[in-house]
């Protein structure tokens, strides 16, 4: 799902994710953070 959201654009996408850096699975965590990382710009 999170990487499903990765290629997703705007700002509900970005919503989503933000919430999945609390997931308790810690690779949705990490790569929810990740793909935050990368849509941040400069």
């Amino acid at each position: 799902v999170t990487q499903a959201l990765a290629e997703i654009p705007g700002p509900a996408a970005t919503d989503t994710l933000k919430s999945l850096t609390g997931d308790g699975d810690r690779a949705v965590a990490l790569t929810a953070r990740y793909v935050l990382e990368l849509r941040e710009p400069g």
